[in-house]
């Protein structure tokens, strides 16, 4: 975590805003809603800094570069990510039930995110830059 620090919290920073001006623009413009900031502190904790922290180091900081190891980046980015959405299939589950899981596009979305975290870690070479980014998609997902 302590490798291009400044790098990595730049480009947090920046895509972080950039994902903030997308859901602004679709929450505000396009469905005509606004945020609903009514969380609990345990919810914002949680969900945001904790989910996006640990599972980056898990994801991005352990996996992605000990299966880059033995196989092209690309690829291990693509068995990172398939693995980045099954971690989330109890919660879905838990959360939806069970026949309600396996409606919508909410797979490929998160096989996308995962792919998208994958790819902006090893341009910038620092799991802030993921670790941010993840957090404040988190942020942004809850509150609409």
């Amino acid at each position: 975590m302590n490798v291009n620090v400044k790098k990595g919290l730049f480009w947090g920073v920046v895509l972080s805003l950039l994902v903030g001006l997308y859901f602004a623009f679709e929450t505000y413009i396009i469905n005509q809603q606004s945020f609903q900031f009514s969380l609990s502190i345990d919810d914002y904790l949680n969900g945001f800094l904790m989910a996006g922290l640990a599972e980056e180091i898990v994801f991005r900081g352990l996996i992605l570069q000990e299966i880059n190891k033995k196989m092209a980046i690309w690829k291990a980015n693509i068995v990172t990510a398939l693995l980045f959405l099954v971690i989330h299939y109890p919660i879905w589950i838990y959360n939806a039930g069970f026949y309600d899981f396996f409606i919508g596009g909410t797979h490929i979305y998160v096989f996308a995110i995962g792919l998208l975290f994958g790819f902006v870690y090893k341009k910038t070479g620092s799991l802030w830059s993921v670790v941010l980014l993840h957090a404040f998609h988190n942020f942004f997902v809850t509150i609409i």
